[in-house]
């Protein structure tokens, strides 16, 4: 991905940082809830037995049970590399108050005029600072070195 690119994955990444840690939470409760119904799966209803039919009558609701429980493992493992990465971002960012800025308004939802305008910023520059800032992290995540930290 080229750069231009990533900014615009990291600032919608960034947005829904707060839907990803929620997401993150309950992912891990489901999945907490599956591993017990997976371990005490109830016994099947009685009825009379069929001997034709000699499949393990509990095997159908296990099997369920794991499928999901596997597919909720790896949409967690996928919610938390995305939390992770725009963590990442965040700390190759040399200056505080521009990542204090940058986490206000696009993860928080802060308005930008306004965030603009107290740190002493008109909005169109601000907008130039906070790609700047984003690209820079980007661009030393990319290559491996760490100005921020």
């Amino acid at each position: 991905m080229q750069i231009k690119e990533q900014l615009v994955y990291f600032k919608s990444e960034a947005r829904s940082y707060i839907y990803l840690q929620r997401l993150k939470v309950q992912l891990e409760e489901e999945i907490e809830e599956l591993r017990g119904k997976i371990v005490s799966v109830s016994s099947p209803p009685v009825k009379d037995v069929v001997l034709e039919n000699a499949a393990d009558p509990y095997m159908d609701k296990k099997l369920r049970l794991i499928d999901e429980r596997d597919r909720k493992q790896k949409e967690l493992e996928s919610t938390i590399l995305r939390i992770t990465w725009v963590d990442e971002v965040l700390d190759r960012m040399k200056d505080g108050q521009k990542r204090s800025l940058i986490i206000s308004v696009l993860i928080l939802g802060a308005d930008a005029e306004k965030a603009a305008y107290s740190s002493g910023y008109s909005r169109s520059s601000f907008y130039r600072m906070m790609n700047g800032e984003i690209c820079r992290s980007l661009i030393s995540l990319k290559n491996g070195t760490n100005p921020g930290g």
